[in-house]
């Protein structure tokens, strides 16, 4: 079977193997054709930047966008000592959206909505990914309590959730799951096809010292 020669090395390797390997690598460098469900996932939002069409009553210490990403994921905005509610005006396609800081790869997104009463705000909505739609609810009423958009398997820094509709939009909680990638990241097929054979030839190595 025909090899791969690194540093005068021959490797040999059964196809299948490889495949898998190199998707396996994919991933962490963000260039991945399937999900990494394998990988445990974090939520990138907790870091991210937040931001809203508009803020209700211009109270942003009250309704402000930040609390969809505060970790909270109770859904009582009446209740102010406990509200960690957005909410916006009556705004024509109101949105709302998170800046990660960085390009991470995004696995799955969960909106969680607002429960004590209202829940039909939310029922025609898009959930964008550096302006490309990724998911959409469109239902007689809103996530009760929450729904999960999974395998998006896309790289990007913005996430955004926003109304079809002219409506107010109020979110208790969105989480972004995913893994953050690496600073260098390989961009290009060839330089994952390099990582592939380096780490392969590290391995091969390993065998034959033992």
């Amino acid at each position: 079977m025909p090899g791969i020669v690194f540093r005068g090395y021959k490797m040999r390797f059964k196809m299948q193997n490889f495949i898998k390997f190199v998707s396996a690598a994919a991933v962490v460098v963000g260039l991945s054709a399937t999900s990494a469900q394998a990988i445990p996932m974090t939520n990138l939002a907790l870091g991210g930047t937040a931001s809203q069409s508009s803020d209700y009553q211009g109270n942003v210490a009250r309704n402000g966008a930040q609390k969809a990403i505060d970790g909270n994921t109770f859904g009582n905005w009446v209740n102010s000592n406990l509200n960690t509610i957005t909410h916006t005006n009556n705004d024509r396609g109101a949105w709302w959206e998170v800046d990660l800081g960085s390009v991470m790869h995004i696995d799955s997104i969960t909106i969680w909505n607002r429960t004590d009463c209202c829940l039909s705000r939310t029922r025609d909505f898009n959930v964008l990914v550096d302006g490309a739609v990724k998911g959409t609810w469109s239902n007689q009423s809103g996530p009760n309590p929450s729904t999960t958009f999974s395998n998006i398997n896309t790289n990007g820094q913005v996430v955004r959730v926003q109304l079809n509709v002219t409506d107010y939009l109020h979110l208790a909680e969105v989480q972004v799951f995913g893994l953050r990638l690496p600073q260098n990241q390989v961009s290009e097929p060839a330089g994952l096809a390099l990582l592939a054979g380096g780490l392969l030839f590290g391995l091969h190595r390993r065998r034959k010292t033992a």
